[in-house]
């Protein structure tokens, strides 16, 4: 998804990050955090990923939001503590961010 300049689209999705979750839309939230992860892990730094989602898991959490959605932020967490953020890992877990919006109820499936 992302192209070209990955600090400048880094600094600027983390001032939407900050907005998004200062105006509780966490599933918004959830989607930019995607995006930085894309650009992080393209720029080898997959450590920041797991930041950026444990400060999503504990807005989630005061939310009141134990649902799934939590469950796939730890998962993408975890996967990158590991290194092991791919494409694929993305693409699954953004439309599982994105159908979770429309089915609150939506059970997350780790890939694999």
């Amino acid at each position: 998804m992302l192209r070209g300049d990955y600090p400048t689209a880094l600094r600027n999705f983390d001032a939407v990050l900050a907005a998004a979750i200062k105006r509780e839309l966490l599933t918004d939230a959830a989607l930019i955090a995607l995006d930085i992860a894309e650009a992080y892990a393209a720029l080898d730094r997959q450590a920041e990923v797991a930041v950026i989602c444990k400060r999503l898991v504990a807005v989630f959490k005061e939310a009141g939001m134990l649902n799934s959605r939590l469950t796939a932020l730890a998962f993408l967490k975890t996967a990158a503590e590991k290194r092991q953020i791919t494409k694929p890992i993305l693409h699954q877990l953004r439309a599982f961010f994105e159908q979770s919006e429309a089915n609150p109820s939506l059970i997350f499936s780790p890939p694999g």
